[in-house]
């Protein structure tokens, strides 16, 4: 009798129904696969968001980088002779262009020589071109002290260089050439005039 009493409530403990906790609700396996696949999803999603102003950030610096602007002698155009002849479409500008492209930089003395020059002459050079823009009177002025210079360069446009001693020798002849008529030539006027001044 005592063992029956005993008994009876192991058999109730054992009949009574095993309920989820309240709040709880139970999911099937497939459903918690699809939400762990949509987890994922959101998370490559948000990381793709993150990364995406990183990789614009580093293209830009690319395209702003110093290597972008290049030291190459024939990036600078003619200042002067833009502003001289009023377009870089001007023959007078196309044709220093093409001796500078075509000829001058064509062997290596001739590029060693436009980057020395360059560093000279755009020392100068856009200040004598806003000059100009300001006042008509200067700007004529400019346009008869280089035609001479034009004249003799020119003249490269009728010679084929084809090696280092030619750059050099029509170069040099060049130079020698513009010193006559811009330094010798009114100097020797200066000193015939003075003469006759005396006498």
């Amino acid at each position: 009798m005592i063992s029956v009493i005993f008994l009876i409530p192991n058999i109730y403990a054992q009949s009574e129904p095993v309920t989820p906790e309240s709040g709880s609700a139970s999911t099937p396996p497939g459903a918690e696969k699809a939400s762990g696949a949509e987890k994922a999803s959101v998370a490559e999603k948000a990381s793709g968001a993150e990364k995406a102003p990183e990789s614009k950030l580093y293209s830009g610096a690319e395209s702003t980088s110093p290597s972008s602007s290049t030291s190459n002698p024939s990036s600078g155009g003619c200042l002067i002779a833009t502003a001289t002849f009023g377009s870089e479409l001007a023959p007078q500008v196309q044709m220093l262009r093409e001796i500078r492209d075509n000829t001058v930089l064509s062997t290596a003395s001739g590029t060693s020589f436009m980057t020395t020059f360059n560093a000279f002459y755009y020392s100068f050079s856009p200040t004598v071109a806003d000059l100009e823009r300001q006042n008509p009177a200067f700007k004529e002025a400019v346009n008869i002290a280089i035609t001479p210079l034009l004249s003799s360069l020119s003249l490269m446009q009728y010679v084929d260089i084809d090696s280092e001693a030619e750059m050099l020798g029509y170069g040099i002849g060049i130079i020698l050439l513009n010193i006559g008529m811009y330094f010798v030539i009114p100097a020797l006027f200066v000193i015939e005039l003075r003469r006759k001044i005396k006498f």
